[in-house]
């Protein structure tokens, strides 16, 4: 499995956002980049996904 900095890097390539709201995940996609496997792969890296967002919001000067 892809680390999620790449995971994360291709989806910003694709212009696709995520966000956090509280235990959900929300997404904006343009229309027709988010494939099944794609979203796929946002399901079963939720819990991850949702940690590292939260991180950087807790900590904004980090990378």
């Amino acid at each position: 499995m892809k680390s999620l900095e790449i995971f994360l890097s291709e989806l910003s390539s694709l212009d696709i956002k995520l966000l956090a709201q509280g235990d959900r995940l929300r997404c904006n996609a343009p229309k027709g980049t988010l494939t099944p496997e794609l979203k796929a792969q946002l399901v079963q890296r939720k819990s991850e996904i949702l940690e590292h967002l939260s991180s950087h919001t807790a900590h904004p000067d980090r990378i």
